[in-house]
């Protein structure tokens, strides 16, 4: 495989702390925490629309099919345009009908975001202009079989994306370079990255988000072949 073992496997000192870490990556973590909060909660991860507006805004604006991948119960999706241009998905039924009841003009489905065809759909693979990740991809490496989920979802974001020099892959996360280029750069995937810190709003200077701004730049392999192949 071309993707790393995740850094948190390398000390015993991050091992336990990784241990200590919440369910992230499983999906009954997910109903369980939206079944417990109630319908009407919402909760931001990060930060805002408006916090991360300078990098995902311009994207937006000329986007004509955007997939918003793990949307939660952030407002930062609400944010996004509405249906038929954004498809909102989640791994989490118990929110996704919460979202449908509170948004019908909005398009919420249940979804997996490591069989990105089976949410997209096949007849629209290779059409999306614009995919954004806020915590997903952070959801995968704190899980199980890492390396292989964030494998398959990444090869489906880049069959997903269309050929074109607009279209682009955004990934707003914690993770630092070291931790998150090992993932995101690799010589297979359709695109370049662009990294931006983000000052966390009300923070200190140094105390900031991680932006991934992946731009197409095309691939010599559409069928873009599992990552670690």
């Amino acid at each position: 495989s071309l993707l790393p073992t995740h850094p948190s496997t390398t000390t015993g000192v991050s091992v336990l702390y990784r241990m200590a870490q919440p369910a992230y990556g499983s999906k009954e973590y997910w109903d369980a925490r939206y079944a417990s909060a109630g319908a009407d909660e919402e909760f931001e991860w990060y930060g805002s629309y408006e916090t991360f507006a300078t990098v995902v805004a311009p994207h937006v604006t000329r986007a004509s099919f955007i997939v918003d991948v793990g949307c939660g119960n952030a407002p930062f999706s609400l944010s996004l345009p509405k249906s038929p241009t954004t498809l909102h998905f989640d791994v989490s039924p118990v929110l996704i009908d919460a979202l449908t009841a509170r948004h019908p003009d909005r398009t919420f489905v249940v979804g997996d975001c490591t069989s990105f065809a089976s949410v997209v759909g096949d007849d629209r693979m290779g059409t999306v202009d614009l995919v954004l990740d806020k915590g997903t991809l952070d959801a995968l490496v704190c899980g199980p079989n890492a390396v292989a989920n964030v494998d398959r979802y990444l090869t489906g974001v880049a069959q997903a994306l269309r050929a074109a020099p607009t279209s682009a892959f955004i990934v707003m996360t914690y993770g630092r370079e070291e931790s998150r280029l090992c993932y995101l750069d690799q010589p297979a995937l359709p695109w370049t990255v662009k990294v931006h810190h983000v000052p966390k709003p009300g923070a200190a200077d140094h105390d900031v988000h991680y932006v991934y701004e992946c731009l197409w730049r095309g691939s010599s392999e559409r069928s873009c072949k599992g990552v670690s192949e």
